[in-house]
């Protein structure tokens, strides 16, 4: 069908994103999410091409750039450095 984006005719391509916020006079920790890798595996099981992003913010939206033609969904989870 013509009107189908090529996103679409092939395995759905999503990516899950894990930010963290830098802010300053915070040290700046990188964390490996468990649970959003889990659920990538999760949706690759299940006919989804699924990609997991963890990182700061400013990188998740150059990555959301390069990859915008391919994806059929964008899934976010922000972790705020907040001060104790």
């Amino acid at each position: 069908m013509d009107f189908i984006p090529e996103a679409l005719n092939k395995k759905p391509e999503v990516l899950l994103i894990y930010t963290q916020r830098m802010i300053r006079g915070r040290t700046f920790e990188m964390i490996e999410n468990l649970g959003i890798l889990t659920l990538a595996a999760q949706l690759n099981a299940n006919g989804f091409e699924a990609k997991a992003y963890t990182g700061i913010t400013t990188d998740a939206v150059k990555t959301i750039k390069n990859m915008k033609d391919r994806l059929f969904a964008v899934c976010f989870c922000l972790r705020g450095m907040l001060p104790s």
